[in-house]
């Protein structure tokens, strides 16, 4: 019987391989990272997730700071999971493409092509930056220690370290940034009419937290994105909280006069479960402005742009492939 591995270090990514697990047939084996200790909510989210589902196997692994302990923390993984699987019968899905450890895992224990689960917008970043070109591995950690240590360990463990584009199972459509044998294995479903809430949702995420702008430049442009919907809408805004929100940011927003709510999961499993959807949602360039219109039913989207206000020109040139996107499926895009 088939081993199907999902491996995943957010709720987002756990959401994903629960929707892969439910079409795929044969054993279901799930290797979870929970990420830093201080990111609790992150580890809370994945563990409601995970319990509420049936799987075969659970197994934590972590990233080590230490690179020399992490590299030995490496090489158990590898050793003990090649025991394991056997790689002419598994089939691994990752959810974080730029974690090395998970890129190993799914080379040590499978021959098949790696499926990449989705993890947010990255997702079209790496689709139309690297995959839609034909390029993978080496050529994404090309010139970094990553590359060194992908090569010791293909030799050690005996895989071939390729540059093949993974297969996607993906929310997003990205069938025309595809390459010739890359295919995205999420079945395509018509979205679905609900109940829908009256007030305008605004879906934060962590962008002064991840370091791309300063905490003052991010609330002055929510300041503005809420001002801006306000008078487009002329309804209540609620602002949904990240997981990885600051608790300084969320109080500002308070003081801006707008409710900030926590859903304590992934916004698609929440309205899926309160089988009632918001109406209005926005956001800078958050996920949730192209998964939830997929799943269910919503004609008003804002999305606001706030790319020239990133810190770095790498940043601003990433954030670009994930605005053409938008604007492509046609999603109103507006400067901050």
């Amino acid at each position: 019987m088939l081993n199907n591995v999902y491996i995943v270090e957010s709720p987002t990514q756990l959401l994903s391989a629960i929707e892969a697990k439910a079409v795929n047939v044969g054993n279901h084996m799930l290797i979870v990272n929970y990420g830093p200790e201080d990111r609790l909510e992150n580890k809370n989210q994945i563990k409601e997730l995970a319990s509420a589902t049936s799987w075969q196997y659970v197994y934590r692994i972590r990233n080590l700071n230490n690179k020399y302990l992490n590299l030995l923390a490496m090489f158990y993984y590898l050793f003990k999971f090649q025991l394991k699987f056997n790689r002419n019968n598994t089939q691994v899905y990752i959810g974080e493409y730029r974690n090395l450890l998970f890129c190993l895992i799914a080379k040590v224990v499978s021959k098949s092509k790696i499926i990449l689960l989705d993890d947010g917008a990255v997702t079209i970043l790496l689709q139309k930056r690297y995959f839609g070109k034909g390029v993978g591995l080496r050529t994404y950690y090309q010139g970094t220690n990553s590359y060194k240590v992908l090569s010791l360990f293909s030799r050690l463990f005996s895989f071939d370290f390729d540059d093949n584009p993974p297969n996607l199972f993906s929310v997003f459509n990205l069938d025309k940034w595809l390459f010739s044998d890359q295919v995205n294995t999420r079945v395509k479903c018509e979205s679905t009419e609900i109940e829908t809430l009256d007030d305008f949702y605004f879906f934060g995420a962590k962008y002064s937290e991840a370091g791309l702008l300063s905490l003052e430049v991010e609330i002055k442009l929510l300041k503005s994105a809420f001002d801006y919907s306000y008078k487009k809408y002329k309804r209540k805004i609620i602002y949904i909280a990240h997981r990885d929100d600051s608790n300084e940011k969320l109080k500002i927003i308070k003081t801006l006069g707008v409710e900030v709510k926590y859903l304590g999961k992934p916004c698609e499993d929440y309205f899926k479960k309160l089988q009632s959807v918001p109406k209005y949602i926005g956001g800078f360039y958050t996920t949730s402005l192209i998964s939830l219109p997929t799943l269910f039913k919503i004609d008003n989207v804002l999305s606001f742009d706030l790319s020239t206000h990133l810190t770095t020109e790498k940043a601003k040139g990433n954030v670009e492939y994930i605005y053409d996107y938008l604007k492509s499926i046609g999603i109103n895009v507006v400067q901050v």
